[in-house]
Order: structure tokens, then sequence, then C-alpha cells
């Protein structure tokens, strides 16, 4: 499976689950009927009401004293039928359908709008693509080493990589524990030199906020980009009508490596589409680049640089390569 195909995918899935509900529900009238016959008489009598109120309809108009007539005979059936399951050893309830999701009915849609449940369970789809899961398990909050960062001060900052990372974690932290009561107001662009640690703490920021009950979408910008044109030229034919659709949706959109995607006409349309539509909505986005904010004025044009360096809060990593520097922490002097 891939980003083309993922929607229909889980609209087979949402088929199946409903098929699994009505199967479920089946095997629990044929149960009940068994034990209360005359619950089977009771719902046989109201699928004849309908048959009859159908065609009230269709002959006479709105015959106000039949279709009244009807109601009474309906409501009391209704009424039996439910003290009947209350009195047995089922319960009221029992014939509740077993939808995963009592929302959308296993549909994916309230009227034409998507269902929450729709909107992550896609999320989890794209997720997966984005084959980050394993990342997770060892990329996390907790397993954050801030000792991995020298002590020692950079004269050019005026502070310690250590201190300096200690200030962005906490930030981050306070960014993820926004979303317990709402969405956070506010962006995020880590930025700095390759190694050190921005895309684990996009990975740290995934994991906290999706275990909060958040829709959290997180993509390198190739495959982002990739995935939209992809989109551009195949949604309408696999069945997925809106290509941005995901990327608007989702409460939080992480777009990591960001200036190592192609440079094209499309990568660019794309990427302010996607700027312009989550600031527009609140929506927040987590960048990470290796571009200076003087490169971003360089490399994308002034309407998408003013919105990157005007609309998110810098994040500036600094220090030495942690990946080399762990690679060989061994060998190395403890500060």
């Amino acid at each position: 499976m891939d980003y083309t195909t993922a929607f229909v995918e889980l609209m087979r899935e949402y088929e199946r689950d409903r098929d699994i509900a009505r199967a479920a529900l089946d095997n629990k009238r044929l149960e009940v009927y068994e034990c209360i016959p005359r619950v089977r008489a009771i719902e046989t009598q109201l699928k004849e009401i309908s048959i009859w109120l159908a065609r009230q309809i269709l002959t006479n108009g709105r015959d106000s004293k039949s279709l009244e007539r009807l109601k009474r005979e309906s409501d009391l059936l209704v009424s039996e039928k439910k003290q009947l399951m209350a009195d047995s050893r089922f319960g009221a309830d029992y014939f509740d359908t077993p939808f995963r999701c009592p929302v959308c009915h296993d549909t994916g849609f309230v009227g034409t709008a998507r269902c929450a449940c729709l909107k992550q369970r896609l999320t989890e789809k794209y997720y997966n693509c984005s084959n980050i899961g394993d990342a997770l398990l060892h990329e996390n909050f907790s397993t954050f080493d801030i000792g991995c960062y020298s002590a020692k001060v950079v004269e050019s900052e005026g502070v310690s990589p250590r201190l300096k990372m200690k200030a962005v974690l906490d930030i981050c932290k306070g960014f993820a524990d926004s979303f317990i009561n709402g969405r956070p107001s506010g962006n995020l662009l880590f930025y700095g030199k390759p190694g050190l640690g921005k895309t684990f703490l996009c990975n740290c920021l995934a994991k906290e906020i999706l275990d909060r009950g958040a829709t959290v979408l997180y993509m390198t910008a190739p495959k982002l980009f990739k995935a939209l044109e992809a989109f551009r030229f195949e949604a309408q034919k696999e069945g997925e009508p809106e290509p941005l659709g995901i990327v608007t949706d989702v409460d939080l959109l992480i777009i990591d490596d960001l200036g190592t995607e192609i440079s094209t006409l499309v990568t660019a349309s794309g990427l302010f589409e996607i700027l312009s539509e989550r600031l527009l909505l609140n929506k927040p986005i987590i960048i990470s680049t290796n571009l200076s904010p003087t490169d971003i004025m360089n490399q994308y044009s002034e309407r998408i640089a003013s919105r990157l360096v005007g609309d998110f809060r810098m994040l500036k990593f600094i220090g030495d390569d942690i990946r080399l520097r762990n690679k060989y922490r061994k060998f190395m002097p403890q500060e």
C-alpha cells in the first residue's frame, strides 16, 4: 500500500467493519427470536406498518388519520418490544449495533464531513507509509538524553549546546502539553546543522501528541511532495477527491528535512498551499531543516520564506554532530 491507495483501502476496511457489525446483529436477532418469539412477531408487524405507511403516502397523499393510526400502532409495538427486551436476560440495548465508531456507524462520514475516526485511521495509514513507527519505540522524550550535548559554551552563541537544548526541549514539552486542552497556538521550526537531534525531537513530539489522542501526520519533505505529486495525477483515479485533505485535516503536521526535496513548480505550489491552508485554520506545523534563515530566504520564494520565518518559532540547534559523538562517546573524556 502507498499514499495513493490508502484512502481506497480504508474505505474497504469500513465496508468490512459494517459487514461484521451486521452479521453480529443478525446472530443476536436469531438468538432473541428463539427465546422470545413475540419479538420476531413485533418486528414483522413493524415492517408491515412501514410498507403500509409508504403505500398511504403514495396513494392517499398525507391522510392525517391514517398516518396517526399507524404511528400509534408503531409506538405501541416499539414500547412492547423494549419492555420485553428489558425484562429478558438480554437487556434493552442488546440490539444496539456493535459499530467500531458509534458516531458514523462505520461509514467514515457524518453527513458529508469526515468523521474523526476516519481522520485518525487515514492518518495512521499515512503514518505507517512514512516508515517511522519503529523509530518511536526508542526516539521519545523518555529516551532523549540531554547529556549527548556538550556543556562547553559556544562563543558565537554565548551558551553551551546542552543549555540551549535544555531550553528547546522545555519548549517542545510545553508544545505537547498544550494538546491536552486544545490546539496550541503557533508553529515550530527546528534549524541547524545535520546530526543535532532535529529529527529525534520531531519523533518525540509525534509520539507524545499521538499518545494524547490527537491526529499527527509525520513525513519527510521528499516523501510529502512525492505523495502530493502522486495525488495530483492519481487521486481522481483512486477515488480520493481531496489531494491535500489529510495534510489539512490532521491536528499536527510534521515536515522533516525541509530543503532536501527536489525543487519544482509543483513542490513550491504544494508547500505554499499547505502553509497557507494550515496557517489560515490555525493548525500547527512543525518543520525541521538543515537550512539557516538566510538559506530559507534564498531557496524559497518570498511568499513562502515570509511564512516560514514570520509565522514559526525558530529554534536553533547548535553543537557538534551528536550521531558521531555518540558513536565515539566511549573513547571521549566525560564532561
